[in-house]
């Protein structure tokens, strides 16, 4: 029996694990599109500044305050609270019913577009896919403490499944943290027997794959995330409004619903072509374009290549990828022109993509 793979995100504590897991079948299929960094938050403000010509926060108190009523009476102060206080759809819709409402709620809208994208974005995480045999992990992928904490969770683990303890639930376990008045001698002697602790451990995996178990999958974060559909233009047209007001409406709804923070949103939204599209790796400062020199597509071969960390029995060094617990992310190539100009070192890596051992 061969070894089964999965990945897994230790930053967002997800995984992903396609329905043939073995690694010669194994794809980055989905991931690929997990990877897919995040366009500027600049772009999606460019583009709400457009629905009101004019955008002004500093003019707020111009527009015309009587059309809101009582709610036009109320401080700005206040207003602002409100927005905080609703969810992005009712946000929006504030947003959308009048200028002055626009300009005082713009800023905690974006904020809740964005935090609501990063719920199933992988983009700059460490990314590792690991197989159920593997006896160690990459050197530096995760701290003394995470894998301390990993250690006292198997242990928390196996003592409820040989009926020595009951009622603990398995997750993970906090360990050990600096405290900022510890003296050094205590904090060094501390560090000591964690150590001591993390090199008797038998499983220098940590049991990775199996605590894995118990992280949500990729396709469940996208079926039960937050983001909501309200904001349809169906939906909203259902408003009694004036043709000119129409119009808005149709505009917020096509940036919200299209946004670059929306999990939902079509392939054609991403801020690069699949064509020019390049998979970075922030930690080695390393790239792999996403197809190869006969113009084939290689990208999901790149991803669990460069990822694995597994047994090596039968595959060699290719079960020790270059990447594995690395940061990596999907960029367009005029983005990592960009990257290469602020910070030096990026090196482009040649591998031969099979997944497949020899």
């Amino acid at each position: 029996m061969g070894q089964w793979f999965k990945f897994i995100n230790f930053d967002k504590h997800q995984v992903h694990q396609s329905q043939l897991r073995k690694f010669g079948e194994f794809g980055g299929n989905e991931i690929v599109r997990n990877l897919m960094a995040l366009q500027p938050h600049h772009k999606q403000h460019t583009a709400l500044k457009r629905i009101f010509l004019g955008y002004d926060l500093s003019k707020a108190l111009s527009y015309n305050r009587a059309a809101l009523g009582r709610l036009g009476k109320l401080p700005i102060e206040l207003i602002a609270l409100v927005f905080d206080a609703t969810d992005l759809d009712g946000a929006a819709m504030l947003c959308i019913t009048h200028a002055q409402l626009f300009v005082v709620g713009y800023s905690s809208t974006l904020a809740k577009a964005k935090t609501i994208a990063l719920s199933n974005n992988w983009a700059y995480d460490r990314i590792i896919c690991i197989g159920d045999y593997s006896d160690s992990l990459p050197e530096g992928f995760l701290s003394p403490a995470e894998k301390h904490r990993l250690m006292k969770w198997w242990i928390a683990r196996k003592a409820v499944l040989d009926g020595e303890v009951a009622d603990t639930p398995f997750n993970d376990i906090g360990g050990a943290t600096d405290s900022e008045d510890e003296a050094a001698g205590e904090r060094k002697a501390r560090d000591s027997e964690l150590d001591e602790a993390l090199a008797a451990f038998e499983d220098q995996s940590f049991h990775l794959y199996t605590y894995g178990r118990d992280m949500p999958t990729l396709r469940d974060v996208s079926v039960t995330g937050s983001w909501s559909t309200e904001l349809e233009c169906d939906h909203i047209y259902r408003m009694k409004t004036s043709p000119v007001d129409a119009e808005r409406l149709r505009l917020t709804s096509t940036v919200m619903r299209f946004n670059p923070y929306n999990p939902h949103r079509p392939p054609s939204s991403y801020n690069c072509s699949w064509d020019t599209a390049v998979l970075i790796n922030t930690t080695k400062r390393e790239f792999v374009p996403a197809m190869d020199d006969q113009g084939q597509w290689v990208l999901d071969m790149e991803i669990p290549v460069l990822s694995v960390w597994g047994h090596e029995d039968g595959y060699g060094d290719m079960m020790k990828g270059k990447w594995a617990g690395d940061r990596l992310a999907i960029i367009s190539a005029e983005e990592l022109e960009g990257l290469m100009q602020e910070e030096d070192g990026w090196t482009e890596r040649k591998e031969r993509w099979a997944t497949e051992p020899e």
